[in-house]
């Protein structure tokens, strides 16, 4: 990784076949059409797909940081679509998010991916009484998160989406800990502004998303 040079994999195998996707970035199978997005996708956006894509096939997890307006949720409504097509989705897709920007993705989802079943947890006669099905999008906010840790605990998530992610980012609050507590296949924060995080403030996401990668907070700040 540090001598700068390509690597060169030789051999038809699966194991060489895997380990060439993985220095690529590269899912094993290119996306190409994604049945029921009533937008096109951008190029760039295309490539934040297959990368969220990878990250699935891994199992990983991650951070995308486009910056604001260039269609973050648009990429993960787009893979959420991918998904459901290829029935790859077990159990529900969860999406939290701060109270103001609720209603962008309940507009997003019915604009560009009406296919996907949007269920909004909100408010003070919220339900959790009919059960999800898979694929189906429940819309939450942190504070409704940390308030029902323990119902959102009990339930198993293939995807959760931590859309503005830098509101979470002191492990020692209860939102953070009950974002930690999500069950799910696969975790991906959103954030317009990561440059403006401090590194711990970044080493708390990552610990959420993808607990260990950086190893302990100790012998992260010696590094």
């Amino acid at each position: 990784a540090l001598s700068g040079g390509d690597f060169h994999i030789s051999g038809d195998s699966p194991n060489a076949s895997a380990l060439r996707r993985i220095l690529q970035l590269a899912p094993a199978r290119t996306v190409t059409e994604i049945p029921g997005l009533r937008s096109p996708l951008r190029r760039y956006q295309h490539r934040g797909v297959e990368w969220i894509r990878f990250l699935f096939e891994n199992p990983l997890g991650g951070l995308l940081c486009d910056d604001m307006g260039l269609g973050k949720t648009h990429q993960i409504m787009a893979f959420m679509l991918l998904m459901k097509e290829e029935r790859s989705a077990e159990s529900p897709f969860l999406v939290v998010c701060p109270t103001t920007v609720l209603s962008h993705w309940q507009a997003k989802i019915q604009e560009h991916a009406p296919g996907l079943d949007a269920v909004l947890y909100h408010g003070t006669e919220r339900s959790l009484e009919n059960p999800l099905k898979p694929a189906q999008v429940l819309l939450t906010s942190y504070g409704i998160l940390r308030r029902d840790r323990e119902q959102f605990q009990s339930l198993p998530f293939s995807l959760a989406v931590f859309d503005e992610i830098q509101h979470i980012k002191n492990p020692n609050t209860q939102a953070y800990r009950a974002a930690l507590g999500v069950r799910a296949s696969m975790k991906i924060g959103l954030t317009g502004t990561p440059v403006e995080n401090s590194l711990d403030d970044l080493k708390a996401h990552l610990d959420l998303i993808l607990p260990g990668y950086l190893g302990s907070n100790t012998a992260f700040e010696k590094r």
